[in-house]
């Protein structure tokens, strides 16, 4: 049993107290304000007067089998062409370098902005090809998909439209997330 009459046990037992129900109330609060605005849709701050330019950044490495998939699912997305960079990002040392070349020449001739990057050092892996990569990227705003990732068509729509919540126009973000599926052993 504890003795209460020892300051230490005391003090700790309402410190803890204490915490536990700023804790609470603060949960509380929360709930109040979602039940408050519930019907009352977020506001953007502002609207872009024109579509912004975004780069995607495809890094791969030896991912012969799910590059041209990756490639025709980017290629597909609903965005305008003229502002759109896709920038394939290859480390591989198979077959995969020249496939995914002959496909990034394929969009390119198709009038997509493709810039086609093959290393043959490995530093950093994944994450050096897109530092590597962003001086010559054309945008502000930066997409990277993996591989086995496949973006839907609508996927960019929310990147042009800050009002969907998807992209902030506020400039501390640093980072966006979006939904995707995946290619593999439950995908296609």
């Amino acid at each position: 049993m504890i003795v209460w009459d020892n300051p230490f046990w005391f003090t700790s037992y309402i410190l803890v107290f204490t915490a536990l129900s700023a804790f609470g109330a603060h949960r509380i609060k929360v709930l109040y304000q979602f039940w408050k605005h519930r019907s009352n849709p977020p506001v953007p701050v502002s609207q872009f007067a024109a579509l912004p330019m975004i780069t995607v950044q495809l890094p791969i490495f030896n991912e012969l089998h799910v590059v041209g998939n990756l490639l025709r699912t980017v290629s597909a997305l609903d965005y305008p062409r003229d502002r759109l960079q896709i920038q394939v990002l290859d480390d591989s040392t198979d077959e995969t370098a020249a496939h995914a070349e002959k496909l990034a020449a394929e969009l390119k001739a198709q009038g997509y902005d493709v810039d086609f990057r093959h290393r043959t050092n490995r530093n950093g892996f994944k994450a050096g090809a897109l530092d590597e990569a962003m001086a010559a990227a054309k945008s502000d705003y930066i997409c990277i998909f993996d591989a086995d990732f496949q973006p839907q068509p609508d996927y960019s729509g929310p990147l042009g439209a800050p009002e969907q919540g998807i992209l902030s126009p506020h400039t501390s973000s640093g980072a966006v997330s979006g939904r995707t599926s995946r290619a593999g052993a439950d995908g296609p």
